[in-house]
Order: structure tokens, then C-alpha cells, then sequence
């Protein structure tokens, strides 16, 4: 999933990075509950059985769970003019996120420009810090790395990082950006999955700043 990298000052990087998924573990991104409301939502809709929707009938059934979507949440996931399932699983997701504020504890991690590590999982103090939730280490990725160039370590050991997370996270970290400090991630005991491999092995072929990523016990 490609990701805007600009920094604050309106600068982007020459590159903009996003391994390419065919699937989406929906579980990461939606509850069960909302997956299969909006899946019988698509469905009622898709009159013809094509699978897929123009973007004004998606926008409708978007907006029929309460949610206000743009032109650029189809762009990020999509350029074709009818969408289909697995796309508009990541329309909603990203509408749902962009409508999610970070949570304090998050935004005090990241407020303190003088400190260079950054610990969620198995080494935090904070009970919150130590099982961050999906929503959590989304908004992390949205809002705060690809802006932190102070941060000199990122620990994410024995957090629940699925495929999606990962992606997102990778395509997010401040390594990629000039002027970034990242020279060490730690992914140890990660429950990764199979399909954050792409996700990796571009991490691994353009790591920029990062000197060392620790993959012990992942799975």
C-alpha cells in the first residue's frame, strides 16, 4: 500500500515504498461483525453479481455505516473505477482509521524529541505499551513515524504485528526519509505471517539508515 511520505516541511523522498498485497487479513483491519455487515452491504448492491461497485455505490454503502469517504481513500487502495471486494475492505479500513485519533499514551511516546528508543511488547513499562492494539500501531504508523527522525531504535519485540500491521508499519518507518537516525529494528517474536514477507524483503533490499532488523522467532 503506497504511503505519502512528506515531512512536515513538504518535502517527499524520491522514492515512495509499498510492497504489493493480493489479500487482505481482514481480521486485522475489521472485526468480524463489521466485515460481514459491510460484505452484505456490497452484496446488496452488486445487483449484476459482477463483484465489484463504481465508487459512488461504494460511497453510498460507506456512508450508510456513517463514515465520510474521499477521492483519496479509493486513490491509496486503488485506481480503478470499480472496486471490488478485497479494495473496498481497505477503503473502509483506512475511512475508519482516518477517523480514529491517537491515543494519549501514543502521542506522549512520541512527544519527547530527546529520546532515541522507541519500546512497545515484550521490554515496555507501560501495560499499554506492552500489548498495543491494532488501532494503536495504525495510528502509529499514520501519524508519528514517518515523521520521527530522532528515534535511533525501534523495539516492536512479542507485539502482535499480523501481515497488514507490518506492511503498514514498514512502509512507514523514518529510515527511508534523509536525515533519519533509525539504525536499528527489533520484529523478534512477531506473529508476522506468511504474508508479510513482501513487506520484509523490501524493508531488507532498501533499508536506507537501518543497520540492524532482528527477525528472531517470527512467525
Amino acid at each position: 500500500f503506497r504511503r505519502d511520505m512528506r515531512l512536515a516541511v513538504g518535502m517527499a523522498p524520491p522514492l515512495v515504498w509499498g510492497p504489493k498485497f493480493k489479500l487482505v487479513p481482514y481480521s486485522e483491519v475489521l472485526s468480524p461483525s463489521e466485515y460481514a455487515a459491510f460484505e452484505h452491504a456490497f452484496q446488496q448492491l452488486d445487483t449484476e453479481g459482477s463483484g465489484e461497485l463504481g465508487r459512488g455505490e461504494l460511497t453510498i454503502s460507506l456512508r450508510s455505516f456513517g463514515h465520510e469517504v474521499t477521492a483519496g481513500d479509493f486513490d491509496r487502495s486503488s485506481s480503478k473505477e470499480l472496486i471490488n471486494l478485497h479494495d473496498g475492505v481497505v477503503v473502509s479500513a483506512r475511512v475508519m482509521r482516518a477517523e480514529t485519533r491517537p491515543e494519549p499514551w501514543l502521542s506522549a511516546l512520541f512527544a519527547r524529541h530527546d529520546e532515541a528508543r522507541l519500546v512497545l511488547g515484550e521490554a515496555a513499562h507501560m501495560d499499554t505499551a506492552r500489548e498495543p492494539s491494532t488501532g494503536a500501531l495504525l495510528a502509529m504508523a499514520d501519524h508519528f513515524l514517518p515523521h520521527a527522525l530522532h528515534l535511533h531504535e525501534i523495539s516492536l519485540a512479542g507485539v502482535r504485528v499480523g501481515p497488514f500491521v507490518c506492511c503498514e508499519l514498514c512502509s512507514a518507518l523514518p529510515c527511508r526519509v534523509p536525515g533519519s537516525r533509525l539504525v536499528w529494528l527489533n520484529l523478534s517474536h512477531c506473529p508476522l505471517g506468511e504474508l508479510a514477507v513482501p513487506a520484509i524483503v523490501e524493508l531488507l533490499e532498501f533499508k536506507a539508515s537501518l543497520q540492524r532488523v532482528l527477525l528472531a522467532g517470527c512467525g
